[in-house]
């Protein structure tokens, strides 16, 4: 089922970014994970096909392989989507946002030191 909210792109739980992009990308989006709690994302990033952005999906989604629940994201384009970005006072890109389970969480940079990423956004992973 392809969703658009905000003008971004959003990955729904059943695990299917809905971008042709990731396609080109070679991303295999049909992982599953284990029920036990949902986790709610937002993934600002600053161009679709740059290679900041990519990167930022990419360990994103090898994020996602780690930890125990569903993971539901938006991914937002700061470019096409200007009033969200302000919003959620995104000064620099990548950032991820957990807006859930609370507390609101975020994380600057590319999402490359993954065990980092999950600590500081207190989710819990298997090792």
């Amino acid at each position: 089922m392809v969703t658009e909210c905000y003008g971004s792109y959003h990955w729904n739980p059943s695990r299917r970014l809905c971008l042709d992009h990731c396609v080109a990308l070679g991303l295999d989006m049909s992982i599953s994970s284990q029920q036990d709690e949902a986790y709610n994302f937002r993934l600002y990033i600053a161009g679709i096909d740059e290679p900041k952005s990519t990167r930022a999906i990419n360990n994103f989604y090898r994020m996602t392989e780690r930890i125990a629940g569903n993971c539901d994201v938006d991914i937002v384009d700061i470019y096409t989507n200007i009033e969200l970005t302000e919003v959620d006072r995104v000064s620099a890109t990548p950032t991820l946002i957990k807006l859930s389970p609370p507390p609101v969480q975020r994380f600057v940079g590319d999402l490359s030191n993954i065990d980092q990423v999950l600590m500081t956004l207190r989710i819990k992973f298997d090792r």
